[in-house]
């Protein structure tokens, strides 16, 4: 399998701060927040959040080409943990991995 390409901006960030939460994701995707994602309230609302976790998963998937006929995939659960608000125009950087490997399901940590 070929290296996956993390953009020229995430890994300048990455090669400076060893430390850095975005280490050890196989992709990181980079959404950006646009002014109708926000509700009344002036973040981003939370359903929102499982709108960027699903380009991120289908950018994850769409590098390693796991869209073929082969390959077929349901989402049986999910969750969400929230650390702060985000508003336009931030732009997020979402790491996706395969936390699990089972016998016929995977675990992503996003």
């Amino acid at each position: 399998m070929k290296a996956l390409a993390i953009l020229p901006e995430i890994q300048e960030v990455l090669d400076k701060d060893k430390n850095h939460p975005m280490h050890g994701f196989a992709v990181i995707y980079s959404q950006q927040v646009a002014w109708g994602d926000m509700d009344a309230f002036g973040h981003v609302n939370n359903v929102v959040y499982y709108t960027y976790a699903q380009n991120a998963r289908i950018y994850y998937n769409s590098q390693l080409n796991l869209f073929n006929e082969n390959t077929f995939s349901v989402m049986a659960a999910s969750s969400c943990q929230y650390f702060k608000p985000v508003t336009h125009p931030d732009t997020l950087w979402i790491g996706v991995r395969v936390k699990k490997i089972g016998n016929a399901s995977l675990i992503h940590e996003l």
